[in-house]
C-alpha cells in the first residue's frame, strides 16, 4: 500500500507544478512585426490578441 501513497503523492505534486506552469506561460508575452513595421501585434502565452497597433 506504501507504493500506492508514493505514486498518489507523485501525481499530487507533478499536478501542482503543472498549474505553476500554466500560470508562467500566462505572463509571456509575444510580439510580431510586419516587415515595414505598419503592423505589431502582441499576443499572450495563451494565444489571445493583447495588443495591436497600426501605423499609416
Amino acid at each position: 500500500m506504501t507504493d500506492f501513497t508514493k505514486i498518489l503523492d507523485k501525481a499530487k505534486e507533478l499536478e501542482a507544478k503543472m498549474k505553476e506552469s500554466q500560470e508562467k506561460i500566462k505572463e509571456i508575452k509575444a510580439e510580431g512585426v510586419s516587415g515595414s513595421n505598419s503592423v505589431k501585434i502582441t499576443l499572450d502565452g495563451e494565444g489571445e490578441m493583447q495588443k495591436i497597433e497600426l501605423s499609416e
